[in-house]
């Protein structure tokens, strides 16, 4: 396969290639991947046009019904299929566009050959199930812990997806539960194979075995690296392919298959394919995650002063206007999804309504520049050198609440302010200890002592748990209503620069180098034999702000503007 970024060049194909699929020909007259006529009856007479034309018409429908269907598969179809994407790769479609009904008529077919994919997939133990009820790895590697034997050793699961490969290791826990081992390996397909596109689309075309205005030469088994690690990892391995259908994901399945003889092979429902890159170019210097009913938003600050708003995964942003002079140093959005707060090195708040009137207006002044602003059911917290401020939606600036601006006895640092839901609790971070205040009048209630400075802050959805990352790579998890401490965790490098809390009672969290783990944020509510760390992956740059989806998916953005969504196994 030769190396493009994308398919736009033409080139014919080769005279011993199949003139629809590109398949190398063989002996028998119809080829074996497309099904395309290679030879038929001998015609006496002269080649008319209309003999001609009938013939190209004929080719030129194969050729677009082929093409069409790698563009359907890598858009998802037929279990979860991204109509945008689908729009994009008709474009490189061969004979396109499509005809009215074409792009009907395929997805029904693959509809169809879905329907028997998951009516007779067969699960780890040798049986029959219904693949629907066997889409988590956990599941996979209970159903094969279960068939092993009286002790049932380790079980590599390595599970083919549209990203890549990935391979998790499960075993059973002293008391029996399947529990995620800490080794979980990933490898793109630009690493398993080398000459795809760098454009997303093209890569997902051709791995769905489109072949475009790009027909150069076809990858075969020779042109892909194997891991040869994939061999040690555990005693046991089951091959599961999320893709089936896709012709260079089943030709990575067989090779696979012949290097594990004794590897068991799963086919099961496809996932939504990956999201397009998202990059901001001029990378953030703040940004803040918000869900809306069906999607994520998210707000970033730049160097220039101005904040964009994203919906994920558009590559445009909803939204763009400059706020401050100089560099954006904070940022949150609100609940509603309509509201953005930042605040600048100017020392200015501003409250900027990009999905209403469109007015931006100067909620607060700071001496020096503002480290962190958080809004909460219509109250907006400010926290700079000179103290925290407290500013409502609904009042003029000058206006200040009982107690404000709050002063504290330290110099305050970014992303150290937390606040509750109904905006009743503020925490804030200090050198060695997180203080805990009555966010209406500004009275002291507690501190939690840390030993280290507190560089990030964290509230679960109900507002009970408080996560305190510091300067030393700890976290201290503190119960905010029995005024207890729950646990303290370890294994970061740097100081915490984002946390999160997730669902299945999770912790994420990014440090100064980038690198993310999850964990259990409460211990002392755990399942039994589950893990209690796994690292996620790493960012090139720090990580500005951690959040989950409604899918349960990690989405995170570092300072040099990348967007990633992480999938995380061990809590679905």
């Amino acid at each position: 396969m030769a190396t493009t970024d994308s398919v736009t060049t033409a080139a014919p194909l080769a005279d011993e290639a199949c003139p629809v699929c590109a398949a190398p020909i063989g002996d028998g007259p119809e080829c074996g991947g497309c099904g395309w006529l290679l030879s038929g009856k001998l015609i006496l007479g002269r080649l008319t046009p209309k003999i001609r034309n009938d013939f190209d018409d004929r080719l030129a429908a194969a050729r677009r019904r082929f093409d069409l269907t790698a563009a359907a598969r890598a858009s998802g179809a037929p279990w979860r299929t991204d109509v945008v994407r689908l729009d994009r790769l008709e474009a490189l479609v061969r004979e396109g566009p499509p005809r009215p009904g074409e792009r009907e008529e395929v997805l029904r077919e693959l509809e169809e050959e879905g329907k028997r994919l998951a009516a007779a997939s067969p699960d780890s133990a040798g049986g029959q199930s219904d693949a629907a009820d066997a889409r988590t790895l956990r599941d996979l590697a209970r159903a094969a812990l279960a068939t092993g034997p009286g002790r049932s050793p380790d079980v590599m699961l390595a599970e083919i997806t549209a990203s890549g490969l990935t391979a998790t290791v499960f075993g059973r826990g002293h008391d029996g539960e399947t529990t995620e081992q800490a080794e979980v390996r990933t490898w793109s397909w630009a690493e398993l194979l080398a000459g795809l596109p760098k454009d997303l689309d093209a890569a997902l075309f051709i791995l769905a075995g489109g072949i475009g205005q790009w027909t150069g030469p076809r990858a075969d088994t020779d042109d892909f690296v194997i891991p040869g690690t994939l061999e040690h990892m555990a005693e046991r391995t089951v091959l599961v392919n999320r893709v089936s259908g896709w012709p260079l994901p089943e030709s990575l399945l067989g090779l696979l298959e012949q290097r594990l003889p004794d590897a068991e092979s799963v086919r099961l429902p496809g996932e939504a394919p990956p999201p397009d890159t998202l990059r901001h170019a001029d990378g953030f210097t703040a940004a803040a995650w918000e869900r809306d009913a069906d999607a994520m938003r998210l707000a970033g600050g730049g160097a220039d002063g101005s904040v964009r708003v994203w919906r994920l995964w558009d590559p445009e942003p909803v939204a763009v206007r400059s706020l401050h002079q100089g560099r954006v140093t904070a940022v949150d959005i609100a609940d509603e999804g309509r509201t953005v707060v930042s605040g600048g090195k100017d020392g200015v708040v501003r409250l900027w309504s990009f999905g209403g009137s469109g007015r931006a207006r100067a909620l607060a002044w700071h001496q020096g520049w503002v480290d962190a602003v958080r809004i909460r059911a219509g109250v907006v917290f400010s926290l700079g050198d000179d103290g925290i401020r407290r500013s409502t939606l609904f009042t003029e600036p000058d206006d200040a609440a009982a107690g404000f601006p709050l002063r504290v006895a330290w110099s305050s640092a970014a992303a150290r302010l937390a606040v509750t839901s109904d905006a009743r609790i503020l925490v804030v971070g200090g050198a060695v200890e997180a203080v805990v205040w009555d966010a209406t009048n500004g009275t002291r209630l507690f501190s939690v002592t840390t030993g280290s400075a507190v560089t990030a802050l964290a509230l679960d959805a109900g507002d009970r748990l408080l996560a305190i990352g510091c300067a030393d790579g700890t976290i201290h998890i503190h119960d905010l209503r029995e005024r207890d401490p729950v646990g303290q965790w370890t294994g970061h490098s740097g100081p915490l620069r984002a946390l999160a809390f997730g669902p299945g009672g999770s912790l994420a969290a990014a440090d100064d180098t980038g690198g993310i783990r999850v964990r259990s944020a409460d211990p002392r509510g755990a399942p039994p034999g589950e893990v209690q760390s796994l690292a996620v992956g790493a960012h090139s740059s720090p990580v500005r702000a951690l959040d989950f989806n409604r899918l349960g998916e990690l989405l995170s953005a570092d300072g040099d503007g990348l967007v990633r969504a992480w999938r995380l196994p061990c809590l679905h």
